[in-house]
């Protein structure tokens, strides 16, 4: 690998000195970024690898790093050489200088530690040693109008290749204006598509492009598919095909019905394929899980179709495509979610993916796939009365031998409580005036997680996460779902109570609320019966000063939770389910 590398910082090296771009040159494109403080950092971390790297904007906005310039006849073969090692990532590419804006990088700022040779050689004079040479000087970019006549447009056009016209309209979709196939014909279609960009871009709207347009519109498109890392992706376990953005998303795990993909590179792009046996009664329970993720933007339209659930939607933080289809063999489809910020790339990315969606009816994903256990289901109600529990919600672990701290009302004249169906429990202690109770199972656990208590309440509008089992014992792993912290009393102005954003369902009842950290904040309420009908998405928990003091009576204490940075969603959803115990009441 070291000489491969050499030969290539030969060869690129008699080709940059002085390091300013000719005609017949190239570049490897080899990242970009939507910040130049990113790129700027990406790029350091290349110029200690590589003596020729150079940056710059490029025409989507984004920052270009790129490796060059590179004979036209090379550029090829060195790329792939590069590849194949893994010197630089997968998805590079060649590009050429009309794709290329301002430099960036070189950086004047930049450290001269990060300035490959340009240190001087040993015993060198250091008055009188060579400066670094100049920043790569790039062409400027040709102006989306250039004076390029009409006729010289469509000299261009008709020169164009299958391929090349096939690049044009795949661009044209990704910027909103064209819904065809990319066939490679020019129909009225692609017509109207090109003339609405060129309006976008403040030209004349002729229907044909300019050469100088139709680079600066394919170079976009292909910076963003780097960006993205659009590839196929076959889950044969969920009989789904379609491609995902794999430079933003992971495979995660199976958690039937869905397949999660988590976020990579800080992205925040969530992707749920779903897979599940079912019809219109099992999109409306798959609406209920999709709330109950957390990762859904509040208002989002869920409302099952006749022929599936199709959905999009944004609030301030959030942004979510839906796309799930009724099939013969049961419902088939993804959820895309991301920032609020990329909405609109969400949208053009998820059309992508829909285009793609190919499903085998045969198939659906294995309910039994993504169990946290190895116990059977038999084997989670040994040493009970088999059938089904009559009653469950949930609690939180507060002490390392599995002492569990839940609500009082659904326990109420229990004969066999149990915690996570498997463990038999007494209920050692309850507290009438805040609604509390602690269970204690007959033989010590080792939970995963104990609860500790946070100093202070959140502010209003900070989110919390919550993790419980919603469904009661429907489900063998606990769920996370994320809400607001609204006001620190109850509706009335009740002290020892709290006011939430957030969307429950009755086996939430006792599940403990978390502040950023996954220091515990409370415990969800259950909403009492006969009260005034609330929203949905207001819930009430007993707060932190009322969870002391009523632990206090038991002789039971919380440790203190020590000050400590927000934590990431996927590490703060995977701290609530870590905490969460379902509680039953056994026949």
């Amino acid at each position: 690998m070291q000489g491969l590398r050499q030969l290539f910082i030969s060869t690129a090296l008699v080709a940059a000195l002085p390091m300013t771009a000719v005609a017949e040159d190239v570049w490897l494109q080899i990242e970009a970024r939507p910040t130049e403080a990113e790129a700027q950092a990406r790029a350091a971390d290349y110029a200690r690898q590589f003596p020729n790297v150079a940056g710059f904007r490029l025409p989507s906005g984004w920052y270009g790093i790129v490796l060059g310039p590179v004979p036209a006849e090379e550029a090829q073969s060195t790329l792939q050489s590069l590849k194949v090692t893994g010197e630089i990532p997968a998805d590079s590419f060649v590009a050429r200088t009309p794709s290329l804006g301002q430099p960036f990088w070189p950086s004047p700022d930049a450290p001269a530690a990060l300035a490959p040779d340009t240190a001087p050689a040993p015993g060198t004079d250091t008055a009188t040693a060579t400066q670094p040479t100049d920043p790569v000087t790039a062409p400027e970019p040709v102006a989306p109008d250039s004076g390029e006549t009409l006729a010289d447009a469509r000299a261009d056009e008709a020169a164009l290749t299958a391929e090349d016209r096939s690049a044009v309209q795949s661009a044209l979709t990704f910027a909103g204006h064209y819904d065809g196939d990319p066939d490679g014909r020019f129909g009225r279609g692609t017509r109207g598509a090109i003339a609405a960009w060129q309006t976008d871009q403040g030209a004349a709207p002729t229907g044909v492009l300019t050469r100088s347009q139709r680079l600066a519109l394919v170079a976009a498109w292909t910076e963003e598919q780097a960006a993205l890392g659009l590839a196929p992706v076959t889950e044969a376990e969920a009989g789904l095909s379609l491609k995902l953005p794999l430079g933003l998303v992971a495979f995660d795990r199976y958690d039937p019905p869905f397949v999660r993909y988590a976020p990579v590179k800080d992205s925040g792009v969530t992707v749920l394929l779903v897979s599940a046996p079912g019809g219109r009664d099992a999109l409306s329970t798959l609406s209920d899980r999709l709330i109950a993720t957390g990762i859904m933007p509040t208002g989002i339209d869920l409302t099952p179709s006749r022929t599936g659930l199709s959905s999009k939607g944004a609030d301030g933080s959030r942004a979510a495509v839906v796309e799930v289809r009724l099939t013969r063999g049961g419902m088939k489809g993804f959820v895309l979610t991301g920032p609020a910020a990329s909405s609109a790339r969400l949208t053009r990315t998820a059309d992508l993916m829909k285009a793609g969606l190919t499903v085998d009816d045969d198939t659906v994903l294995d309910e039994t796939m993504g169990t946290p256990s190895t116990i059977s289901a038999a084997d989670l109600v040994a040493g009970l009365t088999p059938g089904q529990p009559s009653h469950a919600q949930s609690g939180v672990y507060v002490s390392a031998e599995g002492l569990v701290l839940t609500t009082a009302p659904g326990l109420a004249d229990c004969p066999r409580p149990a915690i996570d169906r498997l463990h038999p429990a007494k209920v050692v202690w309850t507290d009438s005036a805040s609604g509390l109770a602690l269970l204690q199972p007959e033989k010590p656990l080792a939970p995963r997680a104990v609860a500790s208590l946070a100093a202070t309440l959140p502010a209003p509008g900070d989110g919390v996460a919550v993790g419980g089992y919603p469904y009661g014992e429907r489900l063998t792993a606990p769920v996370t779902a994320f809400g607001r912290f609204a006001e620190a009393t109850g509706l009335d102005g009740q002290s020892g109570e709290a006011r939430l954003r957030l969307v429950t369902r009755p086996g939430d009842a006792g599940s403990a609320v978390l502040d950023g950290s996954g220091a515990l904040i409370g415990v969800l309420l259950p909403r009492a019966e006969g009260s005034p009908t609330l929203p949905d998405d207001v819930a009430l928990m007993r707060s932190r000063d009322a969870l002391e003091k009523a632990l206090a009576t038991g002789s039971h204490t919380l440790s203190p939770s020590p000050a400590a940075p927000s934590l990431a969603p996927e590490d703060l959803a995977a701290r609530a389910r870590a905490l969460a115990a379902l509680v039953t009441c056994e026949n």
